[in-house]
């Protein structure tokens, strides 16, 4: 009999939906999941009979599915995450404005606080976000004690406000309200970013069994991302996974779609924990009160069919609907008051693994729905679940990721 220990799992972006690829397939890091599952459906005469029994039942329409299960890592899963979003697979080079390039005494420096203010200029609209690892240079006093590379963990973005960013993992900064010198501020590497579209990208996946005495195989092509969910929870690795609904079904075999098979997995980067990184609510300075993030993007995917056909002609793209759950002790009624004020807020989160990869996923524009509390002997946690919308640039969500530097 097989086992899960040894599965194989392999795919490759299609040039045609549902024309099966042949030539390239690269295996997937994966834990496990479903597997290939055909759910067909029954076609079920009507005829009614003296002795009451129902004699003829045919199969429909081939209704391939396939989760993907995952430990998130680092450049594993970009594939599937655009497709997710409807982006091309080419991530964009974020470019900071030339006016980051070039900030003549503007810059004002609290040490204790950790923050930087611009005195007339707004660091997001010179393109900076949360979570963005940065590098200062061009500062005059202590001998350039502000000098140095760090990670934003926070940027306040209220109307009176939004030119301040916090330095939490900071050291030396040195108190600077005069004349700071030509500062400049670049990323410490390249950031690249991909963010919601309308481009569709479908793949073929192909399942197989090889301990088997006699190996089995399984394809489906035309297999777009329905939906992708993540789970970020404390003393934990970051998991999620991806679903894919398929236009053909290929039956089992004993013959790979590629001979000799898919391309090892050359991606051995550090699965992400929940330790190293940055949770960012918009107008929450103690953003450690977070104690879980779940969230969930639905494609709303609905296949098409023609006649003579059990294998489905297409598949339709429905509205990107990113939803999910924030879980957090309840210390103020701040969560309470954006969820009854109907506050719109940003929010994201940036992951770093162990060698500095780091991606953040961010929701531009965000609506509570739900605020519920749960009271145990020792703690009284929030339950608030979320909408995320269209928000900067028409994108419901954004991920941007920079190497280790």
């Amino acid at each position: 009999m097989a086992e899960g220990s040894q599965r194989y799992l392999a795919y490759a972006k299609e040039t045609t939906a549902g024309i099966p690829i042949t030539s390239a397939l690269q295996k997937l890091r994966n834990t496990g999941g479903s597997g290939i599952a055909n759910e067909r459906t029954s076609i079920t005469s009507n005829e009614i009979r003296d002795d009451r029994a129902i004699v003829v039942s045919r199969l429909g329409n081939n209704q391939p599915n396939l989760n993907i299960p995952m430990e998130f890592s680092y450049g594993s899963y970009e594939d599937f995450m655009a497709a997710a979003l409807g982006h091309n697979t080419t991530w964009a080079a974020v470019a900071y404005t030339a006016a980051a390039g070039s900030i003549v005494g503007t810059v004002v420096v609290d040490e204790d606080e950790k923050t930087m203010v611009l005195t007339s200029l707004s660091w997001h609209t010179l393109g900076l976000r949360v979570g963005d690892k940065v590098t200062f240079s061009g500062f005059i006093v202590s001998t350039g004690a502000n000098n140095g590379t760090y990670v934003v963990t926070y940027m306040s973005t209220t109307a009176t406000d939004n030119d301040t960013i916090t330095l939490g993992d900071a050291v030396g900064l040195v108190d600077e309200t005069g004349a700071t010198g030509t500062v400049t501020c670049a990323q410490a590497t390249a950031i690249t970013d991909i963010t919601c579209g309308v481009v569709d990208t479908s793949f073929t996946i192909e399942e197989g069994f090889t301990d088997l005495t006699v190996p089995q195989y399984q394809y489906i092509a035309g297999g777009y991302v329905s939906s992708w969910n993540m789970s970020i929870q404390p003393d934990a690795v970051v998991t999620g996974g991806f679903d894919l609904q398929g236009m053909v079904y290929g039956a089992l075999s004993a013959t790979k779609l590629v001979t000799g098979g898919a391309t090892d997995i050359s991606n051995v980067n550090n699965i992400f924990d929940t330790y190293t990184g940055v949770m960012y609510i918009d107008g929450l300075t103690e953003t450690c009160i977070v104690t879980g993030l779940d969230f969930t993007l639905d494609n709303a995917l609905n296949r098409r069919y023609s006649l003579m056909d059990k294998d489905a002609c297409s598949v339709g793209q429905g509205r990107t609907n990113v939803t999910g759950t924030i879980n957090a002790f309840f210390d103020s009624p701040t969560m309470s008051a954006l969820f009854n004020e109907e506050t719109e807020f940003k929010m994201s989160i940036r992951l770093e693994d162990l060698d500095g990869n780091s991606y953040v996923i961010g929701f531009p524009k965000v609506k509570l729905t739900s605020d519920g509390k749960d009271v145990s002997e020792n703690d009284v946690t929030q339950t608030l679940n979320f909408q995320a919308l269209g928000g900067d640039d028409d994108t419901t969500m954004y991920i941007r990721k920079q190497a280790t530097a």
